[in-house]
């Protein structure tokens, strides 16, 4: 079964025999990547029935590759996937269907096809530029990037915002959100994506690691992050409203942080609803759109290793585009 999410809330069938959930609840992957739909279910006595699992809202975004399959046996447990392809851009629910001799369970999850925009490889700089890049480990070297507006149900925000507190399966992603994080809401957010050259390492020993999202949030120049002495290269560059997922390989956590500048240049930790779901050669952020204030913001995504000091003899970053002296996209 591919990696996801823990699964979404158990669906009883009518007569209380059978039981399913359909998971990850919420999938981002590139047009033309398959996507699997991971089902767990759970019986009793004797039982004959059928599973079906369609694309229901947009359901040309995916294509389904595996279709309904049967289902008998006594009293067990079970569990199987079945295979999407992200056909175009767009998301798509998709809702899996158990019968069993007349009784009904249902659960759905949310996939979110995105078209990400290629990024230059092996194209990592250290933060002077007249300084050559000296970390230069693939799973920092970003490859595409993708962003995508979606409006989350009442129930999808509820089941993301319990993720990180919940056990999940070996192939999950790490599921990280800030200290103390608010629960989503029924609300739009922005889906973030970066695919990197590698897998991310779940732990690096010798290196730190910061994959970040920033933003330029307010349209106000005030509080724009500005190059400090030599940094010409400082991936903040412009940005008042900095998201991060950090492994600190001191003390061998991750965490999730975000940063607001100040007019004075001055910054703060503020809190955020954010998630950020670190799959293996992936970032997806999930943000809450309320948190970013602008109609038409600006952003840059980021990757940065090293040996935690910052160091030019054991540094190096990447963000979309040639540098961070181009100009940030508008979302």
């Amino acid at each position: 079964m591919a990696a996801g999410c823990s699964p979404s809330s158990t669906t009883k069938d009518t007569d209380g025999v059978a039981e399913l959930d359909a998971f990850p609840l919420l999938s981002v992957a590139a047009v033309g990547e398959n996507v699997y739909v991971g089902l767990r279910l759970r019986w009793s006595g004797a039982r004959e029935g059928k599973v079906d699992v369609q694309a229901t809202a947009n359901a040309d975004v995916v294509a389904d590759l595996t279709g309904e399959f049967s289902l008998n046996g006594s009293s067990g447990n079970t569990e199987d996937s079945v295979l999407f392809r992200c056909s175009r851009e767009g998301t798509a629910e998709v809702i899996a269907t158990l019968d069993f001799d007349g009784g009904l369970a249902a659960d759905s999850v949310l996939i979110v096809c995105v078209a990400p925009k290629p990024d230059p490889p092996k194209d990592h700089f250290y933060s002077i530029s007249s300084l050559p890049a000296t970390f230069l480990a693939p799973y920092i070297d970003m490859l595409g990037f993708a962003t995508k507006r979606v409006t989350l149900t009442a129930e999808q925000a509820s089941q993301l915002s319990t993720l990180a507190e919940e056990p999940l399966p070996p192939d999950a992603p790490v599921v990280l959100q800030a200290a103390n994080a608010e629960p989503l809401v029924e609300e739009e957010v922005a889906v973030v994506h970066t695919g990197f050259a590698a897998a991310i390492p779940r732990m690096d020993s010798g290196h730190s690691l910061t994959f970040g999202v920033v933003w330029e949030s307010d349209g106000a120049a005030a509080n724009d992050w500005k190059v400090q002495g030599n940094y010409d290269f400082d991936q903040y560059q412009g940005a008042d409203l900095w998201y991060e997922t950090r492994w600190d390989h001191m003390m061998s956590t991750w965490s999730v942080r975000a940063t607001q500048v100040a007019d004075d240049q001055s910054t703060s930790e503020v809190p955020t609803r954010a998630r950020s779901f670190l799959y293996e050669s992936r970032i997806v952020w999930v943000i809450p759109r309320t948190e970013i204030p602008s109609a038409n913001p600006k952003y840059r995504v980021t990757s940065y290793g090293g040996d935690g000091t910052f160091s030019p003899a054991d540094s190096g970053a990447d963000v979309n585009g040639a540098d961070p002296t181009q100009a940030m996209l508008t979302y």
